[in-house]
């Protein structure tokens, strides 16, 4: 049962990043395209490029900080499971 409450809060772990870079990308390409629409010139284009990198700069700082509990929980309820399969097939076999 451990197992299976580490590998679910991997998961929820995992699908709320992903709906925070989802709301994230949105919410970027919303404001490029408000800058776009408004004049496409070499400053535009240049400001992009910042903005872009600043993202970036913002997704990857919040990635790890998700990464991290998700594969940590997602390894250990692995190791829970596989150890508990193993446990009852010696069980079976020798008992």
């Amino acid at each position: 049962m451990f197992s299976g409450v580490l590998i679910t809060i991997s998961v929820c772990i995992f699908i709320s990043y992903e709906v925070y870079k989802m709301i994230s990308d949105g919410l970027f390409y919303q404001e490029i395209n408000k800058l776009i629409t408004l004049d496409v010139s070499i400053e535009t284009i240049s400001e992009i490029q910042k903005k872009e990198k600043e993202h970036r700069r913002n997704f990857y700082s919040i990635w790890f900080n998700f990464l991290l509990p998700t594969v940590l929980t997602a390894i250990f309820g692995a190791f829970f499971l596989v150890g508990g399969f193993l446990k009852e097939i010696f069980c079976d076999l020798f008992v």
